[in-house]
């Protein structure tokens, strides 16, 4: 179980991209680093919205909450 006595959950994230020739490894290894800050970001993100929801929440209710602290941290 989850914290609280909630259910628990599990999230997985996994990007794929197969590059073709040593343009498409340049462009991997040069944009690599950066994906791992916004994917790690959004999966923290969405970790942290489902962890806020209230049972009986719809997906409604968990973007105006993700909206609003988007807002409020300025992004």
């Amino acid at each position: 179980g989850g914290a609280g006595g909630r259910p628990a959950a599990r999230y997985r994230q996994r990007a794929l991209f197969h590059p073709h020739g040593l343009g498409g490894h340049l462009y991997w290894w040069s944009v690599s680093p950066w994906h791992a800050l916004v994917f790690g970001a959004m999966a923290r993100n969405i970790a942290a919205t489902a962890e806020r929801a209230a049972p009986g929440d719809t997906h409604a209710d968990a973007a105006d909450r993700t909206a609003s602290a988007t807002d409020r941290a300025g992004g």
